[in-house]
This record gives C-alpha cells, sequence and structure tokens, in this order.
C-alpha cells in the first residue's frame, strides 16, 4: 500500500459461512473496512452485501480481482480453487488473506509464495490461533526452561463428522476435502511451532470415506529423538 494512514480496504472472494465471521473481524479492526464482497451469482452478492453491511457487491471474481479500490483480498473459496485465485490476485496486486490449508500440496504452496514475492504483496494463511495473545504466551512458556525439555507433542483435532452431510465440501476429494487438510493443519502447525523446526521424518494412515481421508492419524520424528503425533477427522 502507498498511503499507510489510511485502512486497508478489503474484498472478499465468495460468500462461504466463514466469511461472514470474517467480516465482522474487518468492520471492527480500526485499520480496515470491507469495501466489496464477490459472487458468482450477482444476486446472492447484492444480497450478501446488505445483510452484512458491505458497500459494494460484483457478480464475478475477476471484477473484484480488478477493482482499483481494493487492496487485499480474503479468499474463502474450497481448497481446490486457493492456488488459482491467490495467484491471480497476487497479479493483480491484492494482498491475500487465504483460508487453511493454504494450498493442496507443497509444489502449488511454494508457487503462491513464488508469484507473491515477484508481485511484492503479502500472503498469509487463515489460521487466527497462531496471532492470538494466548498463544504467544504459551510459546514464551514453551520455550522457556519452565517446563524443561520438550520431548514430545501430542494433540488432537476431531469432531462428530457422522453428522457432517454428504454434499460438504470436507467430503468431496474434487474440492480438496479431508481431515488432514481442514483438521490436521491445525496440529501440525502447532507442532511445527513448538520445536521451531521441520521434521526428519514423517508417517501417516488414514481411513477413507466418499474418497476422502475421514480420519487421519499421523507421527513427526525431529531432532534430539523429539516426536509430534497427532490425531484428526
Amino acid at each position: 500500500m502507498k498511503d499507510s494512514n489510511r485502512p486497508v480496504r478489503w474484498g472478499i472472494l465468495g460468500t462461504a459461512r466463514i466469511a461472514e465471521k470474517i467480516s465482522i473481524a474487518i468492520h471492527q479492526a480500526e485499520n480496515a473496512e470491507l469495501t466489496c464482497i464477490a459472487s458468482r451469482d450477482p444476486v446472492r452478492a447484492a444480497d450478501w452485501a446488505q445483510r452484512h453491511h458491505v458497500k459494494r457487491s460484483v457478480g464475478s471474481y475477476e471484477a473484484l480481482l480488478h477493482d482499483p479500490d481494493i487492496d487485499a483480498i480474503y479468499i474463502p473459496l474450497p481448497p481446490s480453487m486457493h492456488g488459482e485465485w491467490t495467484v491471480r490476485a497476487a497479479k493483480a496486486g491484492k494482498h491475500v488473506l487465504c483460508e487453511k490449508p493454504l494450498a493442496l500440496n507443497v509444489n502449488q504452496a511454494r508457487e503462491m509464495r513464488r508469484v507473491c514475492l515477484e508481485n511484492q504483496v503479502q500472503l498469509m494463511d487463515g489460521v487466527m490461533w497462531y496471532h492470538h495473545p494466548r498463544a504467544h504466551e504459551i510459546l514464551k512458556l514453551i520455550r522457556s526452561d519452565a517446563l524443561g525439555e520438550h520431548r514430545r507433542f501430542t494433540s488432537a483435532f476431531t469432531f462428530c463428522w457422522d453428522q457432517v452431510p454428504e454434499n460438504d465440501l470436507r467430503l468431496q476429494r474434487n474440492l480438496g476435502g479431508g481431515s488432514l487438510g481442514d483438521l490436521g493443519w491445525y496440529c501440525i502447525g502447532a507442532a511445527l511451532w513448538a520445536f521451531n523446526e521441520l521434521p526428519q521424518k514423517v508417517f501417516g494412515t488414514a481411513r477413507p470415506y466418499n474418497d476422502v481421508d475421514f480420519n487421519f492419524s499421523g507421527i513427526m520424528w525431529f531432532t534430539k529423538n523429539r516426536i509430534a503425533s497427532f490425531d484428526c477427522g
């Protein structure tokens, strides 16, 4: 942004449920304003804008990316669309806040990073808890000597998947569904955060359902014989 004194002007790419929560946060932030909502359905976009107090709406994703009055884009689209629209937004000169999982694989994530660096825009993933004051207090405790040497990290993130409707994107392989990207993302991130390094070896096993990883268990080995294990699903 050329003018750092004015609020960041946000646009949202899609009307997913999570976008409703993010819109509240943007409205409450002193240094941000929610300027526009985009949907492939212009009627849906207009209705969403009215209900969530957004100044403008547009009936295509491309229109939002090329709006000169937008500084940053929030992307709450299905995971299968994160890579494409992050790259498009970056090439349009927009900063990007992308929902998790950031990408479908490491190569896609690297390409997203490369394009954002090339176009000098910021790329962030939408994992809130990393930035919460409570999390930073926990991290200070972990990295102090108060708890001794940390050798094992165990975590789990689960909910009642049996109540997830069959048409939910979490159960759609073509949309990037599955428990590893939806829930395991938090467990892995917390372990990397705590140990402050990448693992040397990783192992995983999954229980498939509807061609996605309905349940997933993983083990990560780090230096100094440290280990992290997690379950999600």
